[in-house]
């Protein structure tokens, strides 16, 4: 309570503003509220994040993120024949609370890659990509639509 009225002793003095009206206190109020409240929505610690992840219902290949400290990721890649097609390291950052961002990233949408092998040549590019939380447990969606091209932590 003390801080508070600390707070209201600064703002009175240097903005000109009266905390004796109600509408004031109101306001102050709902803002304070709706800042605590969006700042904790959807943020997801870096420990939270770091861990294993596979495909959703992938059908023509194997597909393992592994998120590590220091920023690092590893990927491989196992087709139908449980064949090593590709593996790599490369470098994730967060980009907001709830997004983060791949550098050098293959964007595997579960394509027979044993049939289209030049698909693996695309490497070069970042991709972004959103955090979910399904029962506490972080969701990647690598596809262009909702819910497409997820991963699971494992």
């Amino acid at each position: 309570m003390f801080t508070i009225h600390l707070f209201q002793k600064f703002l009175h003095s240097n903005l000109h503003l009266d905390f004796n009206n109600t509408k004031m206190r109101l306001f102050i109020l709902f803002q304070l509220i709706f800042f605590f409240i969006y700042s904790c929505q959807n943020s997801i610690s870096e420990r939270k994040l770091i861990g294993n992840y596979t495909p959703i219902n992938y059908e023509k290949c194997f597909d393992t993120i592994s998120i590590v400290g220091n920023n690092t990721y590893y990927r491989v890649i196992y087709d139908k024949k449980k064949e090593l097609v590709y593996k790599t390291k490369g470098k994730w950052y967060f980009k907001s609370k709830n997004k983060i961002e791949f550098n050098n990233f293959f964007l595997n949408l579960d394509r027979d890659l044993n049939k289209y092998p030049e698909l693996l040549n695309d490497t070069t590019g970042s991709f972004q990509v959103l955090i979910d939380l399904k029962e506490n447990s972080p969701i990647l969606c690598f596809g262009y639509f909702d819910g497409e091209n997820c991963y699971s932590k494992i």
